[in-house]
């Protein structure tokens, strides 16, 4: 969502609240997407000895096309959210909704307020937080991110996995994932507090098992970026 949509959403949750008497404020509002590819390659059975024979035989000959027949698994999906705080007469009220659904958004904005009118005023409350010049200097958002293909994501870690079978003979079995991560966020208060942001994340993990004789060892590499990278397949070969 842009950023209109988000300060609108907060927009209409603080004006809820004082239209239903609170003195002062604040809602945060939040939309996540995110897109994560699994592939579980190598299930090299005749390096495992699970094949043997006449069956093996095959199954060596044809490696690496079953390398590329590994076990895939896809998932996307938005994660949104609104959190709200009342504060009437000194005492504060908070109610959230995992949802940007307005009916449910100001539901939200009117339980913080009932909240905030049944409790004691807080001898220590001063005020919600007053606008300020934002100090950040950005880098953290990478529209790349939100270009990426699911199929092209699946494919890197498909060929991942075959890279790190292909690093040692004793490599029986592999698995490469990696997540795409976009997230938007507004905040919004009676103080005049209008702001906005955005961010991207690009992570991944790999992890290799390899057996000699009856000893069996595993062994995994990470990476997490705010920017979209290829360089994941030396950390692949890294877990290797």
């Amino acid at each position: 969502m842009d950023e209109h949509e988000l300060l609108d959403i907060g927009n209409k949750t603080v004006k809820r609240a004082q239209a239903l008497g609170a003195d002062d404020a604040e809602a945060f509002v939040y939309v996540e997407n995110q897109t994560t590819v699994q592939f579980v390659g190598g299930i090299f059975a005749s390096r495992s000895g699970a094949v043997k024979g006449l069956m093996g035989a095959f199954a060596r000959i044809a490696e690496p096309w079953i390398k590329k027949k590994g076990l895939p698994m896809m998932s996307s999906g938005m994660k949104a959210g609104v959190g709200i705080r009342s504060v009437v007469n000194k005492a504060v009220g908070f109610s959230s909704v995992s949802s940007i659904e307005e009916k449910r958004v100001l539901e939200a904005a009117e339980e913080a307020t009932k909240i905030a009118k049944i409790r004691p005023p807080d001898p220590n409350w001063s005020s919600l937080p007053d606008a300020k010049t934002p100090t950040g200097e950005g880098g953290i958002y990478d529209k790349r991110i939100l270009e990426l293909e699911t199929e092209a994501l699946l494919e890197s870690c498909s060929d991942c996995c075959v890279a790190i079978g292909d690093f040692d003979r004793r490599i029986v079995q592999a698995m490469a994932m990696i997540t795409a991560t976009s997230a938007s966020f507004a905040t919004l208060n009676t103080n005049g507090v209008e702001a906005f942001d955005k961010e991207t994340a690009f992570t991944g993990f790999f992890e290799a098992k390899a057996k000699s004789g009856t000893e069996e060892v595993s062994s995994g590499e990470e990476f997490a970026s705010r920017s979209y990278s290829k360089d994941f397949y030396s950390l692949a070969s890294e877990a290797s």
